[in-house]
């Protein structure tokens, strides 16, 4: 497992302690940023800023903060394209430079299951 600690902090939205380190880990669902942690945590009934690791051990947690995610801020954007999705999940991967090449990566993922299932990916794939 490769995970790195990093502060994912801003104050303006939601307090936070400047000692909450949050996990960015690339092979389990995470969240980003203390209001993701926050406000998840409000609706779960888990105080995930004081304790954001759980959402790495507990499988049951990581499914609830993903499920939570996807419909808090992604399930309204799905009908506008997968494009739409990518910028809900990760709008830096919408603005250009290196980032363009992460968000062409999730679209060939996207077009590889989609004829794996046998449908259409449909319109509006990109940014």
């Amino acid at each position: 497992m490769l995970t790195t600690r990093i502060r994912f902090c801003n104050h303006l939205i939601i307090p936070c302690c400047s000692h909450v380190l949050l996990r960015k880990s690339m092979d389990q669902p995470r969240l980003s940023w203390n209001y993701n942690y926050g406000t998840c945590g409000r609706d779960l009934n888990e105080n995930l800023l004081a304790s954001p690791e759980k959402v790495a051990q507990d499988q049951v947690l990581a499914f609830k903060t993903a499920f939570w995610f996807w419909t808090t801020n992604v399930r309204t954007s799905f009908k506008s394209g997968f494009g739409a999705t990518i910028r809900a999940v990760n709008s830096r991967e919408c603005s250009g430079g290196d980032s363009t090449a992460k968000a062409a990566n999730r679209i060939k993922y996207f077009q590889d299951y989609c004829g794996k299932l046998q449908v259409e990916p449909g319109e509006n794939l990109t940014c």
